[in-house]
């Protein structure tokens, strides 16, 4: 039987799925297109996502070279791709915050990181930055074997030339850094022949302290030093000479004067008033000091032999610390060239000031939390220990060593800073000898013969000059090792006021640890 108009029905029905494969094939085309779409975004972000890594990178980069934040950059890769990249650096507290931003076409990825403020490779054990040599024999080393803080063993700047171990199997010979090479430029590029060669490295005064400058330094170092205001760059101390009542003077004979349990003018038993706290004479020794008085002027020199504290003490022509104990005092020179020599006596929390020379000599006592700031300094062998505080000269410090003898400069617990305006002469530094702090030569180091015995220096040895090559040689057990530790000490001590920078151990010893843990991208 025939349905009538089943051929309607028919072509009805085959409408219906040629319009149903339609849709589908456009629905398949739609898709394919969106999935292409999807492809082709994505690659848009790895594209701006890589130009993203490198804006931080070059950010890193120019830290690296310079040592401050950059400021806003922006520029294109040079490639077929065309994608644009800027960064911008902003700092605080010594860090930088780096955002680094990358493009291509619609697509924008941004990369964050936060670094040290600093350069690449500030210093190390040993810094010389104009060059000059160095060698190492024997069991003697210069190294940093300090794993929390990876610095170089040496940076150096100019040319070096260098006679030394370089096996890594040791950290306790030859030149050695754990975690990264001995010898380094000042932009991290490892050298392992003599000679060395690369650019003069920059004033490393503002990489190592908060100035610009050593004299701002200088600057930075003035101010109340146990009651009495010293002006460092003119080696100047207010309130001396002192104007001393007449009452108060010896002007009998030569003025010789001995002050103690019985004072004495020329020989003569000497009666000092009451209302004296000040007393002259040409040369004045010191056992203690009689009733009110505080301030010793000696318009020759002066000699303490004996205990005192919270005293002035001036000396004309020049002072000598005999014995005893000087504790909360000032010492003091006033006339040009006139110096300051330590014996066998011992000072602490007290200030030294002399235009002239200051000398740790043989056999010397004990100096602790005192404050030196002289013209030059020479420590001679046996010449004592020295703990804390700080070691200002204008001109040269010298080991005058001799063949023997134990010189001790700081402790681990409480480290010296060391500021030598001129050159540092260790041709004589011999026997054992430990320098525990910073020591920052404004000059050169000269070592010009090899210095021997078992001395160690730790902390960090840096020779400003930019003009003067330094050279350090040394035999035997001797061993400059760079110690983090110790140098952070230094910028929490208060005394010191934040002037020692703290060492960016995450960073220039370490950057890619701070890297890793803080680049954060952002779609």
């Amino acid at each position: 039987m025939r349905i009538k108009d089943e051929s309607g029905y028919i072509l009805v029905a085959v409408m219906v799925i040629g319009l149903l494969v339609a849709m589908i094939g456009f629905a398949a085309s739609k898709m394919s297109d969106l999935g292409s779409m999807a492809y082709g975004s994505q690659k848009k972000y790895e594209i701006a996502g890589a130009a993203a890594e490198y804006a931080v990178n070059q950010a890193i980069n120019y830290i690296s070279l310079v040592g401050s934040c950059p400021a806003s950059t922006s520029s294109q890769i040079n490639d077929t791709n065309g994608a644009n990249y800027q960064y911008l650096g902003k700092e605080a507290g010594g860090y930088c915050f780096i955002r680094g931003e990358g493009t291509f076409r619609s697509a924008k990825v941004v990369k964050t990181v936060v670094v040290p403020n600093v350069s690449d490779f500030d210093y190390g054990a040993l810094t010389m930055r104009f060059g000059g040599a160095t060698a190492t024999s024997g069991s003697s080393a210069i190294m940093n074997c300090d794993e929390a803080c990876r610095s170089p063993a040496i940076v150096y700047g100019g040319t070096l030339t260098f006679t030394a171990n370089l096996d890594k199997s040791s950290c306790k010979k030859g030149i050695y850094a754990v975690g990264s090479e001995g010898i380094q430029s000042g932009a991290g590029i490892e050298c392992t022949t003599s000679p060395c060669n690369g650019p003069t490295l920059t004033d490393r005064v503002p990489k190592i302290f908060n100035v610009s400058n050593w004299s701002a330094l200088q600057d930075t170092l003035d101010g109340t030093y146990n009651g009495h205001t010293v002006d460092v760059s003119e080696l100047s101390v207010s309130g001396t000479p002192p104007t001393v009542d007449y009452s108060c003077t010896c002007t009998a004979g030569t003025g010789a004067v001995i002050l103690g349990a019985t004072s004495k003018c020329n020989g003569v038993t000497w009666s000092i008033p009451g209302t004296c706290t000040s007393v002259q004479g040409t040369s004045v020794t010191v056992n203690s000091l009689p009733g009110s008085v505080s301030t010793v002027y000696g318009t020759g020199t002066v000699t303490v032999s004996g205990n005192i504290s919270n005293a002035t003490i001036v000396g004309q022509t020049g002072v000598t610390l005999s014995s005893g104990t000087i504790a909360n005092s000032v010492i003091a020179t006033t006339e040009t060239g006139a110096g300051v020599t330590l014996d066998n006596a011992n000072t602490t929390g007290s200030t030294v000031v002399t235009d002239g020379q200051f000398t740790m000599n043989k056999n010397s006592g004990t100096m602790t939390d005192t404050n030196i700031f002289a013209g030059s300094a020479k420590v001679v062998n046996q010449g004592g220990t020295y703990n804390g505080g700080l070691l200002y000269t204008e001109g040269d410090l010298v080991f005058d060593g001799g063949t023997s003898g134990n010189n001790y400069f700081g402790t681990e617990a409480n480290p010296v800073l060391m500021l030598i305006g001129g050159n540092m002469d260790m041709d004589k530094m011999r026997g054992t000898a430990e320098i525990y702090g910073l020591v920052f030569v404004d000059g050169a180091i000269i070592t010009n013969a090899t210095v021997t015995g078992n001395y160690t220096i730790s902390g960090a040895v840096i020779a400003n000059s930019d003009s003067q090559q330094s050279t350090f040689n040394s035999k035997g057990n001797a061993t400059l090792a760079f110690d983090h530790t110790i140098l952070d000490l230094l910028s929490q001590r208060p005394a010191l006021a934040g002037l020692v920078k703290q060492t960016a151990c995450g960073g220039t010893f370490g950057r890619a640890a701070f890297i890793s843990n803080s680049k954060v991208t952002v779609f």
